[in-house]
């Protein structure tokens, strides 16, 4: 009986293993992305367009994979920023202090989804791409308001397809979508 529960163990753990390995390459992707246009954006912007921001920025594009979510959020405050100081026409006052927003400029969200992230987190179970890692990258994601709802737009076709789709076609589909936010 032992070595029955042991076998079933190992097939699930080696079946979890394959699963995981399955979905890391779109984040490998989305982390290459990611990572060159924030490069690319600091390389156009100097140390003066965001005196307390920018050494932070350049070290959140090293970042590791693991820490993807973490590098979205870089990018993100990036472009907050960057809108800020168009709008202002000025970059005197930073825009985010300790997660906080100036009173003239919007700042990150933070806080409970919106129906809108929940059902992007349903569909993301449905798809089989729902971890704890995955779940972290998209809250970053979600972070943007802005690109929260270019993604709601691009999903909606997405989201109404019935469940007996081709599964991998709808990853796909979602990968691309999210690697175009970027």
């Amino acid at each position: 009986m032992a070595i029955i529960v042991l076998a079933v163990i190992l097939v699930l753990s080696q079946g979890i293993q394959s699963q995981d390995n399955i979905s890391l390459d779109p984040l490998e992707k989305l982390n290459d992305v990611v990572t060159s246009r924030l490069k690319e954006r600091l390389e156009a912007a100097t140390p003066a367009d965001f005196p307390g921001q920018y050494k932070r920025l350049q070290q959140a594009a090293d970042l590791p994979l693991f820490q993807l979510d973490e590098k979205i959020m870089a990018y993100n405050e990036l472009n907050l920023l960057q809108r800020a100081d168009i709008s202002s026409g000025s970059t005197s006052e930073p825009v985010i202090r300790n997660g906080t927003s100036s009173e003239d400029g919007p700042a990150l969200r933070q806080g409970t989804y919106t129906q809108i992230e929940k059902q992007i987190l349903r569909l993301l179970r449905r798809l089989g791409i729902y971890d704890r890692f995955t779940v972290r990258v998209f809250k970053a994601i979600f972070s943007d308001e802005e690109q929260l709802k270019k993604l709601k737009k691009k999903l909606d076709e997405l989201g109404k397809k019935d469940k007996d789709t081709d599964k991998d076609n709808d990853k796909d589909l979602l990968w691309a979508h999210i690697i175009d936010l970027f």
